[in-house]
């Protein structure tokens, strides 16, 4: 789902000190956020966008982001004027 549809989440939730920068923040469809929030499944937040989800009977879930690619391809010409 793309970002600007999604929900932006705290990992360690703001009522409870978590802070609002990008170290602890995460792009969370809304299922999902409602999951982390209202459910017994836990969330933790790794290096690089990676979330590990962990069930509320101990299983735990690796959720890798796709790489990024460039949606572009810079123009190498000089400018005309």
């Amino acid at each position: 789902m793309p970002t600007h549809r999604c929900d932006v989440d705290h990992g360690e939730d703001f009522a409870l000190g978590g802070a609002t920068d990008h170290r602890n923040l995460c792009a969370l469809c809304r299922r999902h956020h409602t999951l982390k929030g209202e459910t017994p499944w836990r969330v933790k937040h790794h290096p690089g966008g990676v979330i590990e989800w962990t069930s509320p009977g101990g299983l735990h879930y690796v959720d890798t982001p796709p790489p990024v690619t460039i949606g572009f391809v810079p123009d190498t010409d000089d400018a005309p004027f």
